[in-house]
């Protein structure tokens, strides 16, 4: 069960303003499956940097914001090329500025998903992202979801760049 997880607030430095949990740390390592409850704003802001190792998963029922600007872009990457992956599932997803890199679909027996970044019944909204060097069938896999897509970029990915199943799209300016 990935609720039982360790929680990502245990594990990282952030500043509680309100409902809405900031990300402190310029940079931090995720080396094992970790978890997010749902009910909380996660809001990483520009220039922060995500490296994810060992194949580890980010499992969220909360609301996920990253937000960079174009001069200070958010990273998530992988950098051992084991893979690694975000799973969001309910809540709202939004991205502005992000850049993920060297991501494959999830190791966790409870689901088949195939996309390095697998939203799940959420909310979405994503611009200015860019999907580099997806290693897993999907670069962005949509489940059931409301997404706006605009100004994404997915580039040498191993098979479908955006793959959607089910839910409702809208979008402008993706390139695979």
């Amino acid at each position: 069960n990935y609720r039982l997880l360790p929680n990502i607030l245990d594990l990282f430095n952030f500043k509680k303003i309100g409902n809405s949990f900031f990300l402190s740390d310029e940079k931090i390592i995720i080396n094992e499956n970790i978890y997010i409850p749902k009910d909380i704003n996660i809001k990483i802001l520009e220039g922060k940097k995500i490296v994810i190792q060992n194949d580890s998963t980010i499992f969220s029922e909360a609301n996920l914001f990253f937000i960079g600007t174009k001069e200070k872009k958010i990273m998530i990457k992988n950098i051992d090329n084991n893979g690694g992956s975000l799973v969001q599932i309910g809540g709202t997803f939004m991205s502005e500025n992000l850049e993920v890199n060297n991501l494959s679909q999830p190791q966790f027996d409870q689901f088949i998903l195939y996309g390095g970044i697998n939203i799940i019944e959420s909310k979405v909204k994503m611009k200015d992202t860019y999907i580099l060097n997806s290693k897993g069938e999907d670069g962005i896999n949509l489940f059931n979801s409301n997404s706006v897509l605009k100004n994404i970029k997915i580039i040498n990915s191993n098979s479908d760049g955006v793959d959607i199943d089910g839910g409702k799209l809208s979008f402008s300016q993706i390139e695979c």
